[in-house]
């Protein structure tokens, strides 16, 4: 699975902020097979979370992109984004996956994800993140999207 994504338009600028997360600890399979993912198992996976030329190359890495679904308003109100999460609005999502990866990148700030890259979505309930993971999964041929179902309302609460 490859870290780092350029754009095909050969053009020489520095793209360091295309590297996907990584995490030293893998996620299960069962994890990746279900489409799940609960807020132990995305606290361990973020906050084992580096950028990839900070592990050493012997370390196994699980690269992934957190994305945020909800609206700019919902992100600026009581609930921030996650750690290393990037934002997508849900009224955004066909657009930004439609696009060239070049248009993706200038839009959004980072890489457009790879069809094999794992993809970790969440909003503010679940809801509209299993229909993300839906249209990423069957639409855009995405392989590999879980789905936090906790998501934010969950991630800031007191419950572990």
């Amino acid at each position: 699975m490859s870290t780092h994504h350029s754009n095909n338009n050969n053009n020489n600028s520095n793209d360091d902020h295309c590297t996907l997360q990584a995490s030293s600890t893998p996620l299960p399979l069962n994890i990746i097979q279900s489409g799940k993912i609960s807020k132990q198992e995305l606290r361990h996976l973020i906050t084992s979370s580096t950028t990839p030329n900070q592990l050493s190359s012997q370390q196994q890495q699980q690269h992934y992109i957190l994305l945020d679904v909800r609206s700019h308003q919902e992100v600026r109100g009581h609930h921030p984004l996650l750690p290393t999460a990037k934002h997508i609005p849900i009224n955004l999502i066909y657009s930004a996956f439609e696009a060239e990866d070049d248009e993706f990148e200038m839009e959004f700030g980072f890489c457009k994800p790879q069809q094999q890259d794992l993809i970790i979505v969440y909003c503010e309930h679940g809801i509209r993140s299993q229909m993300v993971q839906q249209i990423l999964t069957e639409e855009f041929g995405y392989q590999h999207v879980i789905n936090y179902e906790g998501s934010a309302h969950d991630w800031y609460s007191e419950r572990n």
